[in-house]
């Protein structure tokens, strides 16, 4: 079966076992994803389960993604702060939000940071906001710079909403003084 594959020998038939197990979509997947991600050495192999388990979704799902987050491999974390970007779930999005904003702050790989950031800029809530607010001096440019550029663009989608009814009212001016 496709489970029994994530024990196989051949790194590629554990990579493509979890691969069909994201396509497929199964709950029941979860569990043996979850338990595959422990035990996989291979940082690919440990990537394609990530995606995997963010593909599922579950509470579950996202939890065992959550579990990764403090490992020793920076590709992994980065590989779970993206698969975790936007997650809605009532019972985790708290816990990924808080989760996000520690890493956004103290991991020790600038690319994990920026991942978390990107991440976080997913989510309307003020602690959040707050939070990047906060991060927008920190001591590397980097991370300085995707929060310049992250509110910039979170501007530019709440600008038009904004000026609507100020432009129909600067139109409508234009149309009494021809008048």
């Amino acid at each position: 079966s496709i489970v029994h594959a994530l024990q196989s020998t051949s790194k590629d038939a554990r990579k493509e076992a979890a691969w069909k197990l994201g396509e497929i979509g199964l709950e029941d997947s979860v569990e043996p994803l979850s338990l595959a991600l422990f035990d996989e050495k291979d940082v690919s192999v440990r990537i394609q389960i990530i995606e995997a388990l963010s593909q599922i979704g579950t509470d579950e799902a996202i939890a065992g993604i959550m579990d990764v987050l403090d490992d020793p491999d920076n590709n992994v974390r980065k590989a779970a702060v993206g698969a975790l970007r936007g997650v809605d779930l009532d019972e985790v999005s708290d816990k990924v939000i808080d989760e996000l904003m520690y890493i956004a702050e103290e991991d020790i790989d600038g690319s994990v940071r920026l991942a978390a950031i990107d991440a976080l800029f997913q989510y309307e809530d003020k602690k959040v906001t707050q939070m990047l607010s906060k991060l927008s001096s920190d001591s590397e440019p980097m991370i300085r710079d995707a929060i310049k550029r992250g509110m910039e663009q979170r501007a530019i989608i709440e600008e038009p909403k904004a000026k609507g009814p100020e432009r129909k009212a600067k139109i409508g001016k234009k149309q009494r003084i021809k008048r």
